[in-house]
């Protein structure tokens, strides 16, 4: 959990030069890619997750990373 507690608190990295639905389609494949790592790193499935509370730290933790690296909204 530490290691993906320093992914996020890494400085942000600018984007590339995108636009519209590039860069949404953009973000969406970087945060799918942000959730994979995360959730080997903290030992938990996709599948696991709506059994786990939304104030669970590791999920907290992963959205966060998502949310920092990327401007893809909450579903």
């Amino acid at each position: 959990m530490l290691i993906l507690a320093k992914v996020v608190i890494k400085k942000k990295a600018k984007n590339p030069n995108y636009c519209g639905d590039e860069l949404k389609g953009h973000g969406e494949q970087r945060a799918e890619e942000i959730a994979k790592k995360g959730l080997l790193l903290i030992g938990l499935e996709e599948k696991e997750l709506d059994k786990i509370a939304k104030a669970d730290q590791r999920k907290a933790l992963v959205a966060l990373a998502i949310k920092q690296e990327t401007r893809v909204r909450n579903a």
